[in-house]
């Protein structure tokens, strides 16, 4: 809030100020493209308001030009990050599928298996770490 209000305070000044000089200098002023003075043709009469409007709208395309360009490795970085994420939540979706599998497949060998065979460890036991990858271990 106190940011808004001291751009207001300086803000509002030097609208005022630049609406008071493009106002008093609405006459043409004469823009030369020769730095020498030899060729006439590149001498252009424009009013004072266009030429700042037009060199305010030039500079803030040539900078965000420049922007785009110098930030071109941080969007490379950041698409490449995007695609690993997404590559690894698809990896995690097919281990979380085949480790709930794993685990009803043992839950349907338990009740079908005889009373009398070997007992299967419980789903989450220590056997379940191996499928989970490394990382569980």
């Amino acid at each position: 809030m106190i940011s808004r209000i001291v751009s207001f305070i300086i803000l509002v000044p030097l609208a005022i100020l630049l609406v008071v000089f493009l106002v008093s200098n609405r006459g043409p002023v004469e823009l030369s493209l020769d730095p020498f003075g030899t060729m006439p043709q590149l001498t252009y009469s424009m009013p004072l308001a266009l030429m700042l409007i037009a060199s305010v709208i030039l500079g803030v395309i040539l900078g965000g030009f420049g922007t785009y360009i110098s930030q071109s490795s941080h969007r490379r970085e950041s698409w490449q990050r995007k695609y690993e994420i997404e590559r690894l939540e698809r990896e995690n979706a097919e281990q979380a599928a085949a480790l709930k599998r794993l685990r009803e497949e043992r839950v349907q060998a338990a009740h079908s298996a005889p009373a009398s065979g070997p007992a299967l460890p419980a789903p989450g036991a220590s056997g379940a770490k191996a499928i989970a990858g490394p990382r569980a271990a």
